[in-house]
């Protein structure tokens, strides 16, 4: 297991913060996933918290994360179970009462033991529908004794809520709500106009985004009848940013379609990166048949994009009003295509209205003031 203290004792401010452990099951510095989110997330938490941050497997951070001590288990199997619950142990004889889990059941299940039956309080993230996954007997059973052992679920909508304590059998009073967040003083690197050169594309093309895995579940099977119906228009590429098990069928279906020209794939990209195509973006697209409350969205909100998507997960309870007419029945592709051809033809005063609107919409999941919620659940 890799320790790092990151700063000198003394400066902690040990007597003044409340001591949290914080489990996340991957670190990596360029990571393409949502736990990109997390850095700037707890780097926020680290000026009201005296963190131990807890990592699963991934890498050790720079020391301008803030946090107290990090541990990082990178382990495989049972060795992993095994040294993930003796630092847990460690962290909780040190004195830390609470712990706040990202998404890992494993960790969850671990920390209701360990923190739970000591006098500690185990709150868990999860944010999503995972009643759809496939899973076999002992999973499911695993994860319904583990959502019932910890104090407090986390999720990101009301709409999320009702659906898990439904799902689960869970009293409502066990599960709370908390948005994820966007860092509002993050600013892209470079414009729209450099972007498009990079991928070869004139000035005036309209690029139609899709950030996600490429997955059936991400709604990756839609993407060549999109780009095959976006042809007949003129100007406008897909872009498509992500990669995954539907990569490879992906590309036979462009070449066989002759869709080279209309749709570049780009794979994975660094968060940093990504934050360039959205400004250079016309519209935004998420034709998941799953989701919880994606960060892509509150990207399109900042940059002021358009964004089209299947009414899943928690998204309704997530767009401002204005971008109600855009949001589709899951799995009606013709009519979300339909929607991306009426943003690409509605006027540049309608476009700045809704660039306006989302920029308003999304102050509300401020990084400041999601961290004030989470301050106000742990408790």
């Amino acid at each position: 297991m890799s320790t790092n203290n990151l700063r000198p004792l003394e400066f902690q401010g040990l007597n003044l913060k409340p001591k949290l452990c914080y489990v996340m099951p991957e670190y990596q510095a360029k990571s393409h996933t949502h736990f990109a989110y997390l850095r700037d997330f707890i780097q926020e938490l680290a000026k009201s918290y005296n963190i131990q941050l807890l990592i699963e497997k991934g890498e050790l951070p720079k020391a301008d994360l803030g946090v107290y001590r990090t541990l990082l288990i990178n382990k495989l199997g049972l060795n992993q179970i095994i040294s993930l619950a003796v630092a847990l142990i460690k962290i909780r004889q040190a004195g830390c009462k609470v712990v706040y889990i990202h998404y890992s059941f494993r960790a969850a299940f671990l920390a209701s033991f360990i923190f739970r039956l000591t006098g500690g309080r185990v709150y868990y993230w999860n944010c999503g529908l995972p009643w759809q996954y496939k899973k076999n007997l002992p999973r499911l059973i695993f994860e319904f004794i583990t959502y019932h052992l910890i104090n407090k679920l986390i999720t990101g909508t009301e709409g999320l809520k009702r659906r898990y304590a439904h799902h689960y059998r869970l009293n409502l009073s066990k599960i709370e709500v908390m948005p994820n967040w966007i860092n509002l003083q993050d600013q892209p690197a470079s414009g729209p106009s450099t972007i498009k050169k990079d991928l070869g594309l004139t000035s005036k093309t309209r690029l139609v985004l899709f950030v996600h895995r490429l997955s059936e579940r991400k709604g990756a099977n839609y993407l060549r009848a999109i780009a095959q119906e976006l042809k007949t228009e003129s100007d406008v590429a897909l872009v498509v940013i992500g990669d995954g098990p539907t990569m490879i069928e992906l590309k036979k279906e462009i070449k066989d379609q002759n869709l080279e020209a209309n749709i570049k794939l780009l794979g994975w990209l660094p968060q940093e990166i990504i934050h360039r195509y959205y400004q250079a973006a016309a519209v935004m697209i998420i034709p998941s048949e799953e989701e919880g409350f994606p960060h892509v969205l509150l990207e399109s909100f900042f940059a002021g994009v358009p964004v089209v998507a299947f009414d899943v997960g928690g998204i309704a309870e997530i767009i401002p009003p204005e971008l109600t007419p855009y949001l589709v029945e899951p799995g009606n592709i013709k009519k979300f295509i339909q929607a991306i051809k009426t943003l690409l033809h509605t006027s540049p005063i309608e476009i700045k209205n809704l660039e306006t609107a989302e920029k308003k919409w999304v102050e509300q999941f401020s990084l400041k003031k999601v961290v004030a919620r989470f301050k106000s659940l742990i408790q």
